[in-house]
C-alpha cells in the first residue's frame, strides 16, 4: 500500500458576528507512489512541493490523441483562427483546451470533413467553417491554476502524506 501525496487550501472566515471558523478546499491530485510522495515532501517550501508535484506529473501523463475531439465551428463568415480559439475556449470546461483550429479552404479542412461526414453545412448558427481540435489540460496546468485562484482568494497551502 503507498503513501499518497494530498493538496489541502485553508483559511480562516468570519461571519458577521465575528466567529471565526476554517474553510478547506481539498485539491484532487494523481495517486503518488511512496517514494514519489517522500521526495516532494523533502522540499522546503510549498513552491518547491508544487513545482516537485506536477513536474512529476508531466513526466506520467502521456499526450495521446484518443482523448481529443475535434468540434465544429459554424459562423457567418471566416474569421482569424486565433478569435476561435478566444471564442471557443469559453465553450468548453476548464479543464479543457483547444489545441489546433482548422478552418474551410485548408488541405486538413477537406479531410477532417470526410471523417465526420454526418456534420450539416448549415446549423442555425451559421456556415460550418472549421474545427476546432480540443484535448484535455494537462493535469499540472489545472492544479496551477486551482492554486492561482484559490491564492487570489487568500487560502494557505499544505501537502501532506497519508
Amino acid at each position: 500500500m503507498s503513501i499518497n501525496l494530498y493538496l489541502k487550501a485553508c483559511r480562516e472566515v468570519f461571519s458577521k458576528s465575528g466567529v471565526s471558523s476554517l474553510q478547506t478546499e481539498n485539491i484532487d491530485l494523481y495517486q503518488t507512489p511512496t517514494k514519489v510522495t517522500d521526495s516532494i515532501l523533502s522540499y522546503p517550501s510549498f513552491e518547491e512541493q508544487l513545482n516537485a508535484y506536477c513536474s512529476w506529473v508531466d513526466e506520467i501523463e502521456v499526450d495521446s490523441n484518443e482523448n481529443f475531439d475535434w468540434v465544429e465551428i459554424y459562423d457567418s463568415a471566416i474569421r482569424s483562427k486565433e478569435f476561435y480559439i478566444e471564442e471557443k475556449c469559453s465553450e468548453f470546461s476548464d479543464e479543457q483546451i483547444i489545441v489546433k483550429v482548422v478552418i474551410k479552404g485548408e488541405p486538413e479542412f477537406e479531410e477532417i470533413l470526410t471523417i465526420n461526414s454526418n456534420v450539416p453545412y448549415h446549423s442555425k448558427f451559421g456556415e460550418h467553417i472549421g474545427y476546432c481540435l480540443i484535448a484535455p489540460k494537462p493535469h499540472s496546468q489545472i492544479i496551477f491554476e486551482k492554486v492561482q485562484k484559490l491564492r487570489q482568494e487568500k487560502y494557505k497551502f499544505e501537502f501532506y502524506a497519508m
